[in-house]
C-alpha cells in the first residue's frame, strides 16, 4: 500500500458499492432528519437489507422481502428495551416480542388488521400473564 495513503480518512455524504458491471451491491448514507443507514441490495436490484441510526440515538435493522417490504424489524432506543417485530407481506405487525421498562418479556400477537388478539408475558416475580382480545379489542379471556 503506497504510504501517501495509510491513515487517510475517506469522507464523503453517500458511498455507494458496485460490482464489476456498475451494479449497486449497498450504500451507506445520511438519512433527511433521521441520522445514517446502510442498503444491500439483492442481484435484482431491490433493497433487501437496512440499518439505521436515528437522531435520536435509536438503531434499527430491518430485512425486506423481494418486494421491497420490510418482513422482520429489530430496534432498540438509546435508552429503551429492544423489540422485534415480524410483519405480513402488508406490512402489518402480526407479532411482536420486546422488554418492557422492568425488563420482562412480552409477545404480543395480531391479526391480519393489526388488532391486539394476544399477549403472553411474565410478571416481575417471574408469574405467567396470558391475555386473549376479542376482534374490539375487549379482553376476551386472561391465565
Amino acid at each position: 500500500m503506497d504510504q501517501d495513503f495509510q491513515g487517510k480518512i475517506v469522507r464523503a455524504e453517500r458511498f455507494e458499492l458496485v460490482d464489476k458491471d456498475g451494479h449497486t451491491l449497498a450504500t451507506l448514507g445520511p438519512v433527511d432528519g433521521a441520522g445514517a443507514e446502510i442498503v444491500l441490495y439483492d442481484k435484482e436490484g431491490e433493497a433487501r437489507v437496512t440499518l439505521g441510526l436515528a437522531e435520536d440515538g435509536g438503531a434499527g435493522l430491518g430485512i425486506l422481502d423481494g418486494k421491497g417490504q420490510t418482513r422482520i424489524s429489530l430496534g432498540v432506543e438509546r435508552k429503551g428495551p429492544p423489540d422485534i417485530s415480524l410483519l405480513d407481506e402488508e406490512g402489518e405487525v402480526r407479532a411482536n416480542l420486546r422488554l418492557l421498562d422492568d425488563g420482562t418479556p412480552e409477545l404480543s400477537l395480531f391479526d391480519a388488521e393489526g388488532l391486539l388478539r394476544a399477549e403472553f408475558s411474565l410478571e416481575t416475580d417471574g408469574s405467567p400473564n396470558i391475555n386473549f382480545y376479542e376482534e374490539g379489542g375487549e379482553p376476551r379471556g386472561h391465565a
